[in-house]
């Protein structure tokens, strides 16, 4: 599931600029994102397009946001 996951965050406008680095963790069905992003509508963004993803039930987000 990482390598889906980790797929269509690449292939979205919004997320695939800063995709390649995260890190991506899964529990069963559910994704941990951990990683730094810009701000709060990328970190959304990110958690929304792995929560697409077939099989995920559940986005834990863990992303960082830079100057927060």
């Amino acid at each position: 599931m990482v390598a889906l996951v980790r797929a269509a965050l690449r292939a979205d406008s919004s997320t695939s600029e800063f995709a390649g680095r995260l890190r991506i963790a899964v529990r069963g069905s559910t994704v941990i994102l951990r990683g730094e992003v810009d701000d709060l509508t990328d970190s959304d963004n990110a958690s929304a397009v792995a929560s697409y993803v077939a099989g995920v039930e559940e986005v834990i987000d863990k992303l960082r946001v830079r100057g927060l």
